[in-house]
Formats: structure tokens, sequence, C-alpha cells
């Protein structure tokens, strides 16, 4: 029989293992063991009122149900704000239409709203409503060159937010060597995009970078003007008659409303394409090589809570989004008749299946 000492010791030694193992399984299992930080309290004591203004084709209903509001929606919820406790979201859509950006601008302004979210071109519309109430960029591109802000460091007035910057010619070579990746017997391209396009001061021509990037990739490339949806039929018989064997689509306004319609044409005449939005690719385009606008709205809410916080929008600097997201549609792809190489497949952000 052992003496009470060593029971006890034992006693010691199953409690001190015990203790031990659990910690150990807690570590492996990324338990914390102390409690995490929560999201700062929003300001409390009233109900902030958020305009939000897009250009979408669709109107309020569906654009409530869209991936980009709520990208912003859970940046405000990250935040500790709760939708109905903390703030009301007036939602405004022009459904397409964009001479209505402006009537709903102001309209957001009568309210009054505390602070307007929106894109290009309705940062503009909403810079004409009002110089008095903040303006949070969802997005813009060059935001200094259109006179948006002063200066990326210190935007000044009352419109802040996140932008876009990229080289032009990169950018068009990347989603061209990504068509040619794709479908590598591509050799003439059909570039739907807008006559004249935004040239940054000092920068060569951008229908220059594009035909500099398609002669690096041995590709033979015209141009098809497309700045109104309803030049979209004559667009297209452009398409058909210069015998393209692909399309490019870059990210404008009017591409953007019909991009359904051109991505049946596509479909229809078998023509693999290359986006320069992501819902190309979600309207049957084979692929779209785009901003991370996801992740760019939302981290737009911080602005938000810093200026109810009570900073000036002026003195908050831009952000630059920087993350760039490859979408690869697998059923145009397989309706192509094409193989995606796996190289490809293992670089795509999303694959639509």
């Amino acid at each position: 029989m052992a003496p009470p000492w060593e029971n006890a010791v034992r006693v010691t030694l199953r409690l001190a293992i015990a203790t031990l193992t659990t910690i150990v399984s807690l570590l492996l299992l990324g338990a914390p063991l102390v409690a995490q930080a929560q999201p700062a309290a929003p300001p409390s004591g009233r109900l902030w009122r958020v305009g939000i203004l897009v250009q979408a084709a669709t109107g309020e209903a569906s654009a409530r149900g869209s991936p980009y509001l709520g990208a912003i929606l859970q940046g405000f919820r990250d935040l500790g704000y709760v939708e109905g406790r903390d703030l009301t979201i007036e939602l405004r859509s022009a459904a397409g239409d964009l001479t209505r950006l402006g009537p709903l601008a102001h309209e957001l302004v009568r309210l009054p709203v505390d602070v307007i979210m929106t894109v290009s071109p309705g940062i503009d519309a909403a810079m004409a409503a009002t110089t008095t109430i903040p303006i949070v960029m969802l997005s813009s591109v060059d935001p200094v060159e259109r006179r948006q802000v002063q200066s990326v460091a210190r935007p000044g007035g009352n419109v802040t937010g996140m932008t876009v910057t990229f080289d032009r010619g990169r950018r068009v070579a990347k989603q061209l060597q990504l068509l040619k990746e794709a479908s590598p017997r591509v050799s003439r391209v059909g570039i739907l995009a807008m006559s004249s396009p935004l040239r940054r001061p000092g920068e060569p021509d951008p229908h220059e970078a594009v035909l500099v990037a398609a002669r690096q990739l041995a590709l033979t490339v015209f141009f098809v003007p497309f700045d109104a949806a309803a030049q979209l039929h004559t667009a297209l018989a452009t398409v058909t008659r210069e015998r393209a064997d692909a399309l490019y689509v870059d990210g404008s306004g009017p591409n953007i409303l019909r991009r359904h319609e051109v991505a049946e044409f596509a479909l229809r005449h078998r023509l693999p394409s290359v986006a320069g939005m992501r819902e190309m690719a979600e309207a049957g385009g084979l692929l779209a090589y785009v901003p991370d606008y996801l992740d760019m709205f939302r981290r737009a809410p911080s602005y938000v809570d810093r200026i109810f916080k009570g900073a000036k929008p002026g003195d908050l600097p831009v952000q630059q989004g920087d993350r760039w997201s490859l979408v690869i549609n697998l059923r145009t792809a397989k309706a192509l008749g094409l193989e995606v190489p796996p190289s490809l497949l293992l670089r795509a952000d999303q694959l639509i299946k």
C-alpha cells in the first residue's frame, strides 16, 4: 500500500497534466486564452442616415441584393454598426440612366443624409448637389485629375475615400495576356471601348497603350467605339464585319449597362472575351480581370466611421485599392469548347461553374 504522500503527488501530477493538455489543445485549435478585442462602439445617441448613390442598371430593390451593397454593410458591421439601430441606409439607383444621378443626389441632400457614398460619375453629381455634406468615394479613378479632391494626401473640401490607380498599358497587356492563355488561337481582337477614354496628364494615348500591348502578344486589334447604349447594334455589327475572333470589353458605363447583350453576342459568335468588369464574366463573358471593388467597398465605411466621430473629410487621405481579381466563367469556357489551363485556374479568385 502506497504512503499518503505518494497518492497526493500522483493526484497533483494528474491535475497538472490535464491542465497542460487543455492549454495545448486550446492553442492548437486557435481558441483565445484572453478575450478578443471587439469593434469600438459606434457613436451613440443618434440614428445616422447614410445615402448611397449608384448607377446600377437595376432599381433600388435589385441593388439592395447586390454583393456590392453587401460589402458596404459588412464594412459597417465590422465597425460595430447595426442597420436600424445605429444607421439607416438611403439607397438611390439611377437604374442605368446617368441623367438621373443629379436629381437623386439632390434628393439625398434634401432629406438630408449625414453622408453620401458613391462611385464615379455619382461623385460628380453629389459634388454638384452639396459642398457641405461629406462624400465618401466607394471607388474613383484619378480623383485629382478629375478635380474631385485637391490631392491624395490632403483631399480638402468635403470629398475623400477610395481610388483605383493603374498603368493603363500594363493593365491592358495583362488582360490580353490572360485572354491569350485561355484561348491560344486568338489572333484578332475587337476592342469594345469608349472612343475618348479619360487621359491623364502626360500619359500616352490610351489607344496606343492597347496597340503596344497587342503587338507584344502578336495580336491584331481594332477599336469599336461604344459611347452610348444606343450604339450597341452598330458596334456589334462592326465586330462581325471585321471578323474578330475575340473581344476585349472595357469597364465603361455603356458596356456595364449592356453587358448581358454583349455576353450573349460573344457566346453566339463563339468569341472568347476578357473584360475590365466582373459583371461581364458573371453575365456570360469568359474572363474578367478587375480591381477588387468588393474589398474597396468594405473598406469605405471606415471613412464614414471617422467622419461620424468628428473627422473632416478633407483631412482624411484617399486610399488606393491595390488588389485585383481574376474571374473565369467555366460554363462559358465549356460552351466555347475551351480547356482552361490548370495554371490559369490556380490563379483565379473566382470560378463561375
